[in-house]
């Protein structure tokens, strides 16, 4: 257990190992009760006796105790209405300070259920560097509560008045008789009257794509987005869009393995929950804005697990219904549901095409090219029981253990191309060391075992230095050595608390998170320690972690904690064109460029399972695909690529000259041979026209 706990805590961000304690005391909620459904300030005290960063979460329970079903109103996506009550992170609370014996005062305000009545706790509950309370586990530290009663109805009293005599006079009686006219009416029988109803059309617009699908093709996922229209969705209670799901197509599902899967992403407005009936998906939604709120229905959502959907089998259109209504159930259709044209399979004319394929002289893969059958992916599991390193193909195939070390806990930390290393650190001889091991698993070395509480070690680009993180001088500072453990340098002597250093491609710079008011940010550094560290991303409020470079340089890839989750960004390396490529996922983590800087290899938080799973996205953050998918309760961590390169050749490639007469066959070929993406001139952007690896 003492083991999942340490390892647990690089996972959710690039955090080092435990040093002290968080601590809560003091929690009042402002007037002392609660009305239904009206917000509350909770006022309580933190601190960190480590220097480190302080998390949290703000829940109510019925027996004073926490629980992962326990409403959870303020987490690490902020405010929660209505609560998490499925597991949750906490977000964070106090960034370090210098003094961390310091109580700090906090305020959050949040919104008591609508249905709540009686009594209940108000817990405060609180952990160094993270927290969390998930079905598969927990971590916090601290918690304080106190109890919350719900505020008394007043209640409207009547005095009665008594009377006061007075002189009555009672006015005389008058009847007045009226003398009516005689009216007479003549009809005329000319036509017969004609009602004419006129249907109640649904506010708002909707798109769909792809606008067009071959029959009975499958892997498909469609993306339905509703803009709605000019009057604000109810703020209270609720909207409801209703999509109908054409017959023949694969039936809707909620599930995230069926291929009918379906995902819901909400922008100006809240999500209250997704539903299915049959064929028809209901969402209710509330206050999403006129004209600049969205509803985005991703159908056959591959992201964790679906194959996509299966279109109808016949040709033709296929209308997807769309009924809305901003308050309540009743729903009406809008002006022009979405319609995609169903066509035939593509026909081709096959032509004898060998002579001109075995003439061609560069089939084999360039050096900056990916390469399924080489180009590898390292990263970290607990799937055998206990924490391994492991290898698998880049599509997520041939899995590996490399290290595989029963009882020991292994987490890898970098690869070296140039001299196909790997760096890992192991606790197999009873204490934490850092040793590195051939690409392959051979060869393990100890490289140093007296650091101190070091941590986030990465490699220089020419694998001959080591850049990690230590508490050798009494804080957590920059360090820089030999890849052998020899000549250890003091990078930053400054007291305030780091993560996550990397050497630029060039050897000259060095980048890292550090902690600041109210969050942590991006710096940079000279590699000699010399000049005064830069900050690259200066936000408020945020904890920016986990920087790499591009290997050209160019872009930092990092990681922001803010109150919608940890997301991944994109910025050039002064800092400027800064660039969310998940803004629709939370709990992002540990990103890395391929080595081709095409693709983004990064772990991700699954909310449906609980647990960690590897996943790669384009460079701009689309196409996002899952690559690892262990049992529930099993984690797949820290991805790191491993290139590997074959020269390129002035003749053909048998295997490739070999193929049938057929410019369709040689490309059927080149997509089998190279999943991963063969040039996209050759077909498509990633090789195949289904978007699937493998």
């Amino acid at each position: 257990m003492k083991k999942m706990l340490i390892i647990l805590l690089f996972v959710f961000s690039c955090f080092g190992v435990i040093f002290g304690a968080a601590e809560v005391r003091n929690v009042a909620v402002t007037g002392g009760c609660y009305t239904p459904g009206q917000n509350i300030t909770v006022n309580f005290e933190v601190r960190c006796a480590a220097y480190n960063t302080t998390f949290g979460s703000i829940i109510f329970s019925a027996d004073n105790s926490p629980h992962y079903t326990d409403d959870a109103v303020w987490t690490s996506e902020g405010p929660q209405d209505p609560p998490d009550n499925n597991g949750h992170d906490g977000g964070s609370m106090q960034a370090q300070g210098s003094n961390g014996s310091a109580w700090h005062q906090k305020s959050y305000v949040v919104k008591v259920p609508l249905w709540y009545n009686g009594t209940h706790y108000v817990i405060v509950n609180v952990a160094e560097n993270y927290m969390q309370l998930h079905p598969w586990g927990q971590h916090i530290q601290n918690s304080a509560s106190v109890v919350m009663a719900q505020c008394a109805v007043p209640t409207a009293t009547h005095t009665p008045v008594p009377p006061t005599a007075t002189n009555t006079q009672i006015p005389p009686t008058y009847t007045y008789t009226p003398i009516l006219p005689t009216f007479t009416f003549t009809i005329t029988e000319t036509s017969t009257p004609t009602i004419t109803l006129t249907p109640i059309i649904g506010e708002g617009s909707a798109i769909i794509f792809p606008e067009q699908i071959t029959a009975g093709s499958t892997g498909n996922t469609i993306l339905i987005t509703y803009t709605a229209g000019e009057t604000n969705w109810e703020p209270v209670l609720w909207g409801t869009l209703k999509l109908t799901i054409p017959e023949g197509w694969s039936p809707p599902s909620l599930t995230v393995t069926d291929p009918g899967c379906v995902n819901v992403i909400i922008t100006n407005g809240s999500l209250l929950g997704t539903s299915i009936n049959g064929r028809e998906i209901i969402i209710q939604a509330r206050d999403l804005q006129p004209i600049t709120g969205q509803i985005k229905i991703e159908y056959g959502d591959k992201k964790f697990g679906s194959p996509g959907a299966t279109a109808q089998g016949n040709t033709g259109t296929a209308r997807f219904i769309i009924k809305v209504t901003p308050k309540g159930d009743a729903a009406y259709e809008i002006a022009n549901s979405p319609i995609i044209e169903v066509v035939g399979e593509s026909t081709f004319t096959e032509t004898n095409t060998t002579e001109s394929i075995s003439t061609q002289t560069n089939f084999v893969f360039q050096q900056n090219q990916l390469n399924n059958n080489c180009d590898k992916i390292i990263f970290s599991s607990d799937r055998d029981g206990n924490w391994e390193v492991y290898e698998m193909s880049a599509d997520g195939s041939n899995i590996v253990n490399l290290t595989n070390f029963p009882g020991a806990l292994d987490y890898a930390w970098d690869y070296s191309s140039n001299r196909d290393k790997i760096l890992f650190t192991s606790d197999r001889d009873g204490i934490t060391k850092l040793y590195e091991m051939n690409g392959d698993g051979t060869n393990v070395n100890e490289i140093a075992d007296n650091l101190l509480f070091y941590t986030d070690p990465k490699y220089s680009s020419d694998g001959t230095k080591i850049v990690f993180i230590s508490q050798i001088t009494g804080a957590l500072e920059i360090f820089l050595m030999n890849s052998n453990g020899t000549e250890i340098t003091q990078i930053t002597n400054d007291g305030i608390w780091k993560t996550s250093p990397a050497l630029s491609p060039d050897g000259t710079t060095i980048i890292y998170g550090a902690s600041v008011v109210g969050g942590s940010d991006i710096f940079e550094i000279n590699a000699d320690g010399s000049g005064s560290p830069r900050n690259l991303t200066n936000t408020e409020g945020n904890n920016d972690e986990c920087p790499v470079f591009s290997s050209d340089g160019q872009k930092i890839l990092f990681v922001s904690w803010g109150p919608g989750g940890l997301k991944i960004y994109e910025m050039d390396r002064d800092g400027s064109n800064v660039t969310i490529l998940t803004p629709e996922l939370v709990n992002t983590s540990t990103p890395n460029y391929s080595s081709d800087n095409t693709r983004i290899i990064f772990s991700m938080f699954t909310i449906n399972n609980k647990v960690h799973r590897i996943f790669i996205m384009n460079r701009d953050g689309s196409e996002i695909q899952q690559l690892t998918n262990t049992a529930a309760g099993y984690h797949d961590f820290g991805p790191i690529w491993k290139k590997c390169v074959i020269t390129p050749s002035p003749t053909p490639d048998p295997t490739i000259v070999a193929v049938k007469d057929s410019a369709i066959d040689w490309l059927h070929t080149m997509q089998m041979l190279s999943p991963l993406g063969y040039p996209a001139q050759v077909h498509g952007a990633w090789g195949r026209n289904d978007n699937q690896w493998g």
